[in-house]
């Protein structure tokens, strides 16, 4: 579980609800809505609780959620579905996590009379926007939500897969257990009122998500380089400074005259590390037209 937890690290666990689920979709649109005035202040948790008004039900309906694959493509360790759905006789003993999920859904259950169910498509983290385009296309009303990559809820929303969940009233996402900060970045409308996925008190692979640059000093040492630590706390480190010493840094240890594998660098990341960095710079990802696309 543990390993399955810090794969996850590198996921954005979102919300998204398809746009073909014209049963449950209509449903949900019911079943989030009441007047936030009335939740309970004991705990945030059961002010959306509250939230839902009293005579709703469905009878044992199942909500369907597709879920991803681990990051690595073919990897053993998946991501599993404990976000979702947890069984309870697989918790183990003060494992609160789980314990909240399963109290979590034996409420929603209980007060909506529902049934969650999840699955796990075969796909990788960076495919299986196909498996929900397909599910669309035929119409077969398979999944009412999907959970994955930040990719793989932004490569549905431009496929028009999901539903504007500002479009559903009731749902409310205005409400403190939504992050706003998700809400505002990506938002597709000119006017701000198109938002396919979102994040919140619902997911908490998210908080898995942090990145951090560690340092060598016995590298920095060896090659009289400065201990950036001043630099930092004077807010005179830049990335112009950060590479510069890198380029320093490298030493060609095979000596067969080309950057390779064996060589050492002042430097090393993934090809996502941009996508990581402009965040952590106070910048958004994106930025939006003249007529504010």
């Amino acid at each position: 579980m543990k390993n399955k937890r810090l794969l996850a690290s590198i996921l954005l666990s979102l919300l998204a609800i398809v746009s073909c689920s014209d049963n449950t979709g209509a449903e949900v649109k019911e079943t989030t809505g009441a007047d936030s005035e009335s939740a309970s202040t004991e705990t945030a948790f059961h002010d959306a609780a509250a939230f839902v008004p009293e005579d709703v039900l469905y009878e044992g309906e199942t909500f369907t959620f597709l879920y991803g694959s681990g990051y690595e493509s073919g990897s053993d360790t998946k991501l599993d579905d404990s976000e979702i759905n947890i069984d309870l006789d697989s918790i183990e003993v003060g494992d609160i996590i789980n314990e909240s999920v399963w109290e979590r859904n034996s409420l929603v259950k209980e007060k909506l009379g529902i049934t969650i169910k999840a699955v796990q498509t075969n796909l990788d983290w960076e495919t299986y926007d196909t498996e929900v385009s397909n599910s669309v296309m035929a119409g077969d009303n398979a999944y009412d939500g999907i959970l994955g990559s930040i990719k793989t809820a932004y490569a549905c929303a431009a496929q028009s897969l999901l539903l504007n969940l500002e479009d559903i009233d009731t749902l409310d996402l205005d409400n403190p257990w939504w992050d706003q900060n998700t809400r505002e970045t990506f938002n597709f409308g000119v006017d701000e009122d198109v938002v396919y996925f979102m994040t919140g008190d619902l997911n908490y692979y998210d908080n898995y998500g942090t990145s951090c640059i560690f340092m060598n000093k016995t590298m920095l040492a060896k090659n009289d380089c400065e201990i950036p630590y001043d630099k930092v706390r004077d807010h005179t480190w830049t990335f112009d400074t950060m590479m510069s010493m890198c380029r320093d840094l490298y030493i060609d240890l095979d000596s067969d005259g080309a950057m390779s594998f064996d060589d050492q660098y002042g430097f090393a990341c993934n090809y996502a590390v941009m996508m990581r960095f402009v965040p952590a710079c106070g910048q958004s990802q994106f930025v939006r037209t003249d007529n504010g696309g």
